[in-house]
């Protein structure tokens, strides 16, 4: 059985977003509130988690003077 694609952190936050609205609305029954809000909060955590994987990578990187982009893959060098 094949893997189930884990979401982009552009679609995380895209749902996180809809979650808010949704929220805002105020037209939710009160147990789909509280779902909505519990959804909301953990995805924020997942979002806030991939941020500090980034930065660490970064300042990792920066450190090291690496030649490799955030993606991993390695950057050519631009003579010039």
């Amino acid at each position: 059985m094949p893997r189930k694609k884990e979401p982009t952190f552009e679609e995380k936050l895209s749902r996180l977003r809809g979650i808010v609205e949704a929220l805002e609305s105020g037209e939710m029954a009160l147990k789909e509130t509280f779902e909505a809000y519990e959804e909301g909060v953990n995805i924020a955590k997942e979002l806030e988690k991939m941020l500090l994987e980034g930065e660490r990578r970064i300042e990792l990187m920066t450190a090291q003077g690496s030649t490799q982009d955030i993606t991993g893959e390695i950057a050519e060098a631009k003579e010039g």
